[in-house]
This record gives C-alpha cells, sequence and structure tokens, in this order.
C-alpha cells in the first residue's frame, strides 16, 4: 500500500486531512514522516532480498557453531547483507533527496535548494556524531552466551561441532577470524587468547601462512582445512564431518585425509561420512555401510571390508573398486 500510491497523495492525506480528524502536524514534519515511511518500504524490501542472497549454509554453519539466531543475524548475515544492498540504498537515497521537491505541495522547499542548511547544520551533527560516539554510560555487562552446540547422551551434554561439505565459511572475515569468531562470540573467550589458540591450529593444519587471507582467495582444500581449524578452535569432544573430500581433487583429498588422520592419533572422536574406503578402513574403529536410507551392515573395519555379511555391502565395495 506504501509503496502503491503516490508520495504526493501520501503527502496530502497527512498533511491536509489528518488535521479534520484532529491530527495536526507541521509541514516539516508531515514531510519528514511521509518521506521516512515512504522509503523504509522500499528499504526493507532491498534488505530482505539482500539476506536472502545469502548462501543458506551461512546460517547453518553459524548454528552449528553454538550461535544463536539473533547473533549469527548480526555478526554473519547483516555484515554479508550490507555489501549487496549498499549500491541500491545509495540509489534509494539520491532519490529521497530528489523526492524532496515533491513536499512543495504542502508548502515546504526542497533541500536541493536550501544550500544555506548544509553548511548551518554542519556543526551541530558534528557534535552530535562525536557525543554519540563518546558516550560513557554503555553497558559493560556481557550478555549471556550459549556455550557452543552439542547433543545430550547418556545423561549428560556433549559438544560437538560441524565440518560441512560446501566448506561454508563466512566470506567477510579473514582466516583468523573464521577461527575466533565462534570462541569469542559463543564462548565468550578473550580475543587475544583466542587468536593465540588459533593461531596454532592453523599451523596444525598446513595453513599458518594464510592467517590474514579471505575465502575467495584459498584453494578448496585450503578453505577445508580453515573449517576444519574452526571446529577445533570449540575444542569439541566430537566433530561431525559430512562428505568432507567430496567436492575436493585428488591432492586437495589427500590433504585433508591427512588431517583427519593426524586428529584421529591423537584422540579426536569423529563421525564421518565418506566415500574414502582406504581412509575409512585405516582410520576408523567402526564402519557403518548405509544403502536406500537405512544401516545395511555395521562392525570392525577389518570385518566389514574383508569378510562383508550383507550382499549390499559386497556391491558397494565391489563398485568401490571399479571406481
Amino acid at each position: 500500500m506504501v509503496r502503491g500510491t503516490p508520495l504526493a497523495f501520501q503527502l496530502f492525506v497527512v498533511y491536509f486531512v489528518l488535521p479534520e480528524i484532529g491530527l495536526t502536524v507541521s509541514g516539516f514534519w508531515s514531510g519528514v514522516i511521509v518521506l521516512a515511511v515512504n522509503y523504509s518500504a522500499y528499504e526493507a524490501e532491498i534488505f530482505r532480498l539482500g539476506l536472502q542472497a545469502i548462501p543458506h549454509g551461512q546460517m547453518e554453519a553459524a548454528l552449528s557453531l553454538g550461535m544463536s539466531r539473533p547473533l549469527a543475524l548480526r555478526r554473519i548475515l547483516l555484515p554479508q547483507a550490507v555489501r549487496i544492498v549498499i549500491p541500491a540504498s545509495a540509489n534509494d537515497f539520491i532519490a529521497l533527496f530528489k523526492d524532496t521537491a515533491d513536499c512543495s505541495v504542502i508548502a515546504v522547499e526542497e533541500l536541493s535548494k536550501q544550500y544555506s542548511m548544509g553548511a548551518k547544520s554542519t556543526g551541530p551533527l558534528l557534535e552530535m556524531a562525536l557525543r554519540a560516539n563518546s558516550r560513557s554510560d554503555r553497558c559493560g555487562s556481557r550478555p549471556a552466551r550459549h556455550r557452543g552446540s552439542g547433543i545430550k547422551c547418556c545423561s549428560r551434554f556433549v559438544s560437538v561441532e560441524m565440518v560441512f561439505q560446501q566448506f561454508n565459511l563466512f566470506p567477510h572475515l579473514s582466516v583468523l577470524g573464521n577461527v575466533i569468531e565462534a570462541p569469542v562470540q559463543v564462548l565468550g573467550h578473550s580475543r587475544d587468547e583466542t587468536a593465540a589458540d588459533a593461531q596454532q591450529l592453523l599451523v596444525r593444519v598446513g595453513l599458518g601462512d594464510r592467517l590474514h587471507s579471505y575465502p575467495h582467495q584459498l584453494s578448496g582444500g585450503e578453505q577445508q582445512r580453515v573449517a576444519i581449524a574452526s571446529a577445533l578452535a570449540m575444542h569439541p569432544e566430537l566433530i561431525l564431518f559430512d562428505l568432507p573430500t567430496s567436492a575436493l581433487d585428488p591432492r586437495m583429498t589427500a590433504e585433508i585425509l591427512d588431517v583427519m588422520t593426524d586428529l584421529a592419533k591423537v584422540g579426536q572422536t569423529m563421525l564421518v561420512v565418506t566415500h574414502a574406503m582406504g581412509f575409512a578402513r585405516r582410520v576408523a574403529n567402526a564402519v557403518y555401510v548405509i544403502a536406500e536410507g537405512v544401516i545395511a551392515e555395521s562392525g570392525p573395519p577389518q570385518q566389514v571390508f574383508e569378510n562383508p555379511l550383507q550382499a549390499a555391502t559386497r556391491e558397494f565395495l565391489r563398485q568401490a573398486k571399479l571406481g
């Protein structure tokens, strides 16, 4: 309705019609109210489309790190959406400036003709901005934080993190920023201490020289290693891997499997969905073969790979060898 009616008509209603029912608004404030309401409708639509343009995996990744939806919106989605909507919002601001000419229907002079207003208002506006930035009454207490993601198992909480098939790194953050985001924002850890821990983790996965790079500057294998470091930074008891090498070439696949093998050697519990049979046979404590959505067979790697009991398992292994 707001976007479907002319601006001049809205100005006429607010300035001339509302007084007839006892609501008198001055010409200046009529213009402010109508322009604000009119352009807020357009800006809301722009921001909605900006948020929809962000891959859904970004929210999934934030939630998997233990962030609440409001925190994920503020720290992950909105910074990316702002970059998307800046051009459209800038165009809207120019159109808003031009549309002040419509305020002449209620005897308010358009902004483009009020040259003296800019010079006269610069001082007060600057002073107001400086006061806003130097407020001393900001809240010093920290809000309660979610303590990471996890599941309840055997009457206790098990901390769980996830490494996604498509990496789902946060593109507006550097490699180091991706790794420290959840420990700082979710667990409330000190940024300096977390950064030191993150650097050690990145060295551990072979990315000690890429701390200040951004995801778009990394190869697929490097992005997946950042995702692993991000999960490790939360010190989880269990890490879920969803086909972590399916989007990688053979060389990068070998890099990721080497990192995961090292994690297994130091006792990190992992639940891995994978088609890498050699890796599963070498590293796994237990193997589950899933066929048509159900567990066809399970057992120790030696039994499943050398003496499978089910036809579905034998067929799967035969196809894996042919591939």
